[in-house]
């Protein structure tokens, strides 16, 4: 039965050897550097979400987009009307005075 054990760790123990389980006071000096550090990280990701929140504001919106699509689609239809009735409108006095001149 002991044939079909394996060992995962390697034979390491899971604890450094120097670990007593006692306070031993810890790495608080470590732990405080890390801390002021990450307090400065903030700061600065404070600083970067004002920015960018500012920024936001004037960003179009989805609604900004359509309505603004819709009113080119109004326009170019509106122009294409009146470019075709100007063509025809142009090409039936092309024939009258071409009539008129020829006879």
């Amino acid at each position: 039965m002991s044939d079909n054990i394996y060992q995962l760790n390697g034979g390491t123990p899971r604890r450094p050897g120097n670990f007593q389980g006692g306070g031993n006071g810890g790495d608080m000096d470590n732990l405080i550097k890390r801390v002021e550090l990450l307090e400065k990280d903030t700061h600065q990701i404070r600083v970067d979400v004002a920015t960018l929140s500012e920024r936001s504001k004037s960003f179009a919106t989805k609604e900004d987009v359509q309505l603004i699509r819709t009113d080119m689609q109004k326009e170019i239809a509106s122009q294409t009307k009146w470019l075709a009735t100007t063509i025809i409108a142009v090409a039936g006095v092309s024939l009258a005075v071409a009539k008129y001149l020829f006879g």
